[in-house]
């Protein structure tokens, strides 16, 4: 019995520009024993690859079968007699097809297929067909696939192919903000096609830089690209096969933990008034004579924060009061204002 078996090693490269496109380069390692001698086939894709023989990529295959008993196995190219070990096309998302020929020095024998679908690429599609009339064969399900090569009377070889189809895969699988420390990743949930990130409350959301990976064609706008994220931002990811899907991007701010009196003015002040975060104390002379039992302050906080009792409400300032200034994360501070 002839063992086809197939090692698929792929090297993926996801190029996240400010083109937003994502290009792929991998390789199909092929090895082809009879159980006592073998050969390597391999196919794959790179942005350089042609249908054409590239001698920076393709490796030719000799006219003939090895000598000494080995069965011949090559890639050949549907309409084309070129006969490859290896054999390179271009990384276009379209479908890419491959004919693998394979015939026992000593006539037909079982092949088995095997193959590595642990690292298959995302963004393709992989199916062999036997050509004996059975179903194509997912090889993102299985592993293994054992038939015979259907050859006519004449003896033609009715060559397996292996395919490669755009995918229609499309996620984004990371989406962080790693020029704030520190680095703020985004919550993904896949069902709702929804992305929230919670910034530290300083941030300014409106010229943000997102990196982000994905799996598909390209994304839109851009990992890299500076957004305004005051509002809801839209993410487009375009499958291999051009299919998109949109995620809705927000950026929250975090609720500020400041409770500081920023201000605090009376009608009847004679200066500023004198406010110290650290000791939480504000004094304020008024003029002389003023009653000090009746005194209508306007008092500011930090943003999101809320001051009891209100600004605006007239107090007793003969002895010194106390203000409780709560954060916008429920915070407290306790204030003394003298007068």
């Amino acid at each position: 019995m002839i063992l086809f078996r197939l090692l698929v090693i792929f090297s993926i490269f996801y190029l996240l520009a400010l083109t937003g496109l994502a290009q792929i380069q991998f390789e199909v390692s092929i090895d082809v024993t009879d159980g006592v001698d073998n050969l390597e086939l391999i196919a794959g894709i790179h942005p350089e690859g042609t249908v054409d023989e590239n001698p920076d990529l393709d490796v030719g295959a000799p006219p003939a079968p090895p000598e000494g008993g080995v069965f011949d196995a090559v890639i050949r190219l549907p309409g084309q007699t070129k006969r490859y070990l290896k054999k390179i096309l271009d990384n276009e998302f379209d479908d890419k097809l491959f004919n693998l020929f394979n015939l026992p020095a000593d006539g037909q024998h079982e092949i088995m297929l095997s193959w590595d679908n642990d690292n298959l690429s995302p963004l393709f599609d992989f199916f062999i067909n036997d050509n004996t009339g059975a179903d194509p064969i997912d090889m993102k399900e299985v592993n293994i696939h054992t038939y015979t090569p259907n050859i006519d009377d004449f003896g033609n070889i009715f060559p397996a192919t292996l395919t490669l189809s755009p995918s229609d895969i499309k996620t984004i699988t990371r989406f962080d903000f790693e020029d704030l420390t520190p680095v703020v990743e985004g919550n993904i949930n896949e069902d709702e096609k929804t992305i929230t990130l919670t910034v530290p409350s300083d941030t300014d959301v409106t010229a943000l830089v997102p990196t982000i990976e994905f799996i598909g064609q390209s994304v839109a706008p851009p990992s890299g690209e500076t957004q305004d994220f005051s509002e809801p931002v839209t993410y487009t990811v375009m499958a291999a096969d051009g299919s998109t899907v949109d995620y809705e991007l927000t950026v929250n701010l975090e609720a500020s933990e400041e409770a500081e009196i920023l201000s605090f003015v009376l009608p009847e002040q004679t200066y500023d008034a004198d406010i110290d975060r650290d000791a939480a104390a504000v004094t304020i002379e008024i003029l002389h004579g003023t009653d000090r039992s009746a005194l209508t302050p306007e008092i500011t906080v930090s943003p999101g924060a809320t001051i009891d009792p209100p600004s605006g409400t007239t107090q007793d300032f003969t002895a010194p009061f106390i203000y409780t200034v709560t954060a916008e994360d429920g915070t407290t501070k306790d204030w003394t204002v003298t007068v």
